[in-house]
């Protein structure tokens, strides 16, 4: 783990690790905010190197290398990864997770990682909402069955989960309202949502960082970069939101955050195509944001090739009559509507 301009000695680490906070604060000429900050990377790269052990199954062998709140998946062979993007746990669709979870089990996929907005935190949301739903206790144990179910959509595989907005939401109600637990080590969101040891959490990270280094939670998968997109700062009544996501970052990216399927590709002078991929979610339609059902579900199929070269499939959850419906690999997948829950 890096800490500022250089590498951390395995006898720091140690430090940082096991002396009180302020004194690892003093010792280390940081705030304290900084050690926690720290002490959450360091935890995280266990974790990681947990996620690198061998596959004697024949299986890629996956390498996830972290620097700050970007991961890099390297490989020997050509992967596959599934990306959920926004299923705003409690309230993820029960169809629409249903449908879900039969096709990650069925892709098997390498690597699954989720693309922000994992779970809502709609308890402590600033904005007004319905005084009966405010119990974040309640939600939080909802969420915490929800994500026991979830991990055994690829038990034996990596997951990695990206910090969205709605993550932000839990960090800056601390910020403004209990700025005195802020370095409660427990109080990590992967440590309270319980994810399990196969789970790599990239939160987003503090104040200013360098030009040359992510400041955002983003994975590179061969040439393409997955992030949430809120960072990405488009107005809410953006139409064509991959052309505008691509005419913002210049390079191939994957987002989720607005609840849409669109693509966008773009070839240049030199004859080189790049273009922007934006993942729907997994959650329903909110009344108090979207305009009745102005919102797409699905998931997304990556195949990362030699060399970096990547290929995305789009799948579309659509509706037809009275089941919920979606074509992948030359397969129809369906449900029937109307499911109580999904776990």
């Amino acid at each position: 783990m890096r800490a500022g301009w250089r590498e951390l000695t395995d006898e720091e680490r140690e430090l940082l690790l096991t002396l009180p906070i302020e004194a690892a604060a003093r010792r280390f000429g940081v705030g304290t905010a900084t050690v926690v900050r720290w002490r959450r990377a360091i935890r995280s790269s266990t974790e990681r190197d947990a996620l690198a052990e061998p596959d004697h199954t024949g299986r890629p062998h996956l390498r996830i290398e972290r620097n700050g709140p970007e991961a890099r998946v390297l490989s020997d062979r050509q992967y596959r990864v599934v990306v959920l993007s926004d299923l705003h746990l409690p309230w993820a669709d029960p169809d629409a997770m249903l449908l879900a979870r039969e096709i990650v089990r069925d892709v098997d996929p390498d690597l699954v990682v989720v693309n922000g907005d994992l779970l809502d935190v709609w308890a402590l949301t600033k904005w007004p909402v319905s005084p009966p739903t405010r119990s974040f206790a309640g939600e939080l144990q909802r969420v915490r069955e929800q994500v026991a179910e979830l991990a055994t959509w690829a038990p034996n595989r990596p997951w990695i989960w990206l910090d969205g907005n709605h993550e932000l939401r839990f960090v800056r109600y601390l910020w403004r309202r209990a700025s005195e637990l802020w370095e409660i080590d427990d109080l990590d969101l992967a440590h309270l949502v319980r994810a399990p040891s196969n789970w790599l959490h990239l939160a987003h990270v503090e104040g200013y960082g360098r030009r040359s280094e992510a400041v955002i939670p983003q994975v590179r998968l061969g040439r393409l970069t997955v992030l949430h997109g809120d960072g990405l700062r488009l107005t809410g009544m953006t139409v064509n939101v991959a052309r505008s996501v691509y005419l913002r970052v210049l390079k191939p990216v994957l987002v989720g955050h607005w609840h849409r399927a669109q693509v966008y590709t773009q070839t240049d002078y030199e004859g080189q195509t790049s273009g922007a991929w934006v993942v729907p979610c997994l959650t329903g339609p909110r009344a108090h944001y979207d305009a009745g059902r102005l919102m797409d579900q699905g998931l997304a199929v990556v195949d990362v090739h030699e060399a970096g070269l990547f290929t995305v499939h789009l799948v579309h959850f659509v509706l037809h009559g009275d089941r919920l419906v979606a074509i992948y690999g030359g397969r129809r997948y369906e449900r029937i509507l109307g499911a109580a829950r999904w776990w």
